[in-house]
């Protein structure tokens, strides 16, 4: 796993990963769809779940497409499209946070990437997120070690339970 890219970009990055029983199409489908996200990205410590999504820019199928992204404790954030590609992968950049993460970052991005492994599908999401200052880091990085790092694996863990359940 790669933790951390060069400090001089200002960003501090975290990836998880999970086999699912389903074809790659099956699983990109599920992950991307804004529909299926409050089902699998479930609150994990003090890192809260997705509550609803409001697509802002319809369908969430192409760069430039947008979602609101409401989380249950009444903080949102945008995610934007960046690039679409199914079903190998897709990017996307988080901004208007409005939860307590815009003390520490203006900005981050998500990347999931779809490839099989014998039979299965594995589904590898990576996170960035750009930090203030120097400051910020040391706090962000502390967060994405202890709570965010298991968010992602936790959430990912979901999506496969509910994946797995309609091989």
């Amino acid at each position: 796993m790669n933790n951390q890219s060069n400090s001089n970009e200002k960003v501090l990055k975290r990836s998880a990963e999970v086999l699912v029983n389903v074809d790659l199409n099956t699983a990109f489908e599920f992950i991307s769809s804004s529909s299926k996200l409050s089902s699998w990205l479930k609150s994990y410590g003090k890192i809260s779940g997705c509550e609803s999504v409001d697509v802002l820019i319809d369908p969430y199928n192409h760069p430039n497409a947008k979602r609101r992204v409401n989380f249950l404790d009444s903080s949102s954030a945008v995610e934007e499209l960046i690039s679409f590609n199914p079903p190998g992968n897709y990017t996307y950049q988080i901004t208007d946070f409005t939860s307590s993460v815009k003390r520490l970052s203006n900005k981050a991005f998500g990347q999931c990437w779809f490839d099989t492994i014998g039979d299965q599908t594995r589904i590898k999401w990576d996170y960035s997120f750009t930090y203030k200052n120097i400051f910020a880091r040391a706090i962000l990085s502390v967060i994405l070690t202890i709570s965010y790092q298991k968010f992602m694996t936790n959430s990912l863990e979901n999506a496969k339970g509910i994946i797995d359940k309609r091989a």
